[in-house]
């Protein structure tokens, strides 16, 4: 770390990303950059506990690896839990301080 304090800030959000593991290398790319980035991953249950054992071992394998913040959600039900989901992550006060963009992927 050069000490250098982040001065972007991004909030990443995929939606359906199977065992797509974009958002892990946009985390260690963004993060080489000097770029505060929090990525969240919304999936059915049964993808989101499978990719959880995946990048539990990738993370066994390279500790230096960022992971997303995979949550469960139905994404069949678009104006109920997914809506729900997504005012919570993009409305959150605790996180959304500062914030210079918001990504949907």
């Amino acid at each position: 770390e050069n000490g250098d304090t982040c001065t972007t800030k991004i909030k990443l959000i995929s939606l359906g990303a199977g065992y797509d593991i974009r958002c892990s290398r946009l985390l260690s790319q963004y993060s080489q950059r000097n770029v505060d980035v929090v990525a969240y991953e919304l999936d059915l249950e049964n993808v989101v506990k499978s990719k959880s054992l995946i990048l539990d071992r990738v993370k066994q394998r390279r500790p230096e690896t960022l992971q997303p913040t995979l949550i469960a959600t139905d994404l069949n039900d678009v104006d109920g839990t997914v809506k729900a989901t997504l005012e919570e992550i993009i409305l959150n006060p605790n996180f959304n301080a500062d914030v210079d963009r918001i990504y949907t992927i």
